[in-house]
């Protein structure tokens, strides 16, 4: 199965809270984990808050990096190109998306992903108003 994770769910792989089974389980089930390339700076973000707010130390955050970098080796990144954006356009024409969701929804419909995987509640409802298989992890 072709899976599209976003920065989101993506982040439990490395940070453990609730969804982060399932997140661990899905990267080994599929066939393909598809992300954008937008993936690398959310998740890199979301690792420097955590040592910011001191529930992450610079050593556990350096190993964050490694791992996500290592994984990422390992999936087809979907950069941010004029046929992504049009297809965002269209996402964002037809409903009530965010700008990052749309990036997000076009990119996986871009790769014809058979499941597309977040945490955010709505995000989840925009992949699904696009036929988009939905997992809300």
């Amino acid at each position: 199965m072709r899976v599209f994770l976003d920065s989101s769910a993506l982040a439990k792989k490395y940070i453990a809270e609730k969804g982060s089974e399932r997140i661990l389980a899905l990267w080994q089930e599929a066939e393909d984990i598809s992300l954008s390339i937008l993936c690398v700076p959310e998740v890199l973000s979301a690792c420097n808050r955590l040592r910011r707010e001191k529930k992450l130390d610079q050593k556990g955050c350096q190993a964050i990096k490694d791992g996500f970098f290592r994984d990422i080796e390992d999936t087809s990144l979907i950069n941010v190109v004029p046929t992504i954006i049009g297809g965002a356009v269209s996402c964002l024409e037809g409903g009530t998306m965010r700008t990052l969701d749309a990036i997000y929804v076009a990119s996986a419909m871009s790769v014809g992903s058979e499941l597309f995987v977040t945490s955010d509640p709505r995000q989840a409802e925009s992949a699904r108003a696009m036929k988009l298989q939905t997992e809300l992890v």
